[in-house]
């Protein structure tokens, strides 16, 4: 005898069916569109949330940027890190001296195999001093937990056209009591559009 089954498609009809010549197995497909359905599936699809809607660490973290952003005389933005509020009473960080130059000899033995990439990486890191970027530290305690030491390595992309070597600090980094500076700052809201804008816009 015949089947039918309702699937995601629409209804579908197996099985044999009597004829003259030998019987033949027959797969059939229906599928009835319903309009009415499918434009408001459409509609509600291409609309757009009218107002972002934030949690409270997200609120936190906004107030905070707002509160703590500021201009130099040099015109450059001065922005502070978003740490969360139980740090550091509730969550600090350890010591991470140890790990960072663990990290740092790992990346020097295997720069040193590649002198062309070794070339380039202490190129980038000379103009991050010469542009303030960065600078030295004198006489900081191995055991220090009032600062973070932020690991960094090379990584090479050779299909990029504008910078083949890119320095890559890893602020997922533990330290010597298994939290890390990531763990202490807040991600703050999504800034990226939502897709249905950019679907739209290309749409259009």
């Amino acid at each position: 005898m015949l089947l039918a089954q309702e699937t995601v498609f629409g209804w579908i009809l197996t099985g044999c069916a009597e004829a003259s010549s030998p019987a033949k197995n027959i797969v059939s497909f229906y599928n009835e569109v319903n309009l009415d359905k499918q434009l408001t599936a459409f509609w509600e699809l291409e609309d757009i949330p009218r107002k972002r809607i934030l949690n409270d660490d997200d609120t936190y973290c906004e107030e905070l940027f707002k509160a703590t952003t500021t201009r130099n005389v040099d015109g450059k933005y001065v922005v502070s890190l978003p740490f969360k509020k139980e740090f550091p009473k509730a969550v600090c960080l350890g010591p991470s001296l140890k790990s960072a130059c663990s990290q740092f000899y790992r990346n020097e033995v295997r720069l040193a195999k590649k002198p062309v990439l070794e070339t380039e990486y202490n190129r980038i890191l000379t103009e991050y001093e010469t542009l303030g970027h960065m600078s030295k530290v004198n006489n900081v305690s191995a055991n220090a937990t009032d600062c973070y030491f932020l690991p960094h390595h090379a990584v090479l992309k050779e299909e990029s056209t504008i910078t083949k070597v890119q320095v890559v600090f890893n602020a997922s980094c533990p330290t010597a009591n298994g939290v890390c500076l990531n763990d202490v700052l807040l991600p703050g809201p999504i800034l990226q559009a939502d897709i249905t804008i950019p679907i739209l816009r290309w749409r259009l």
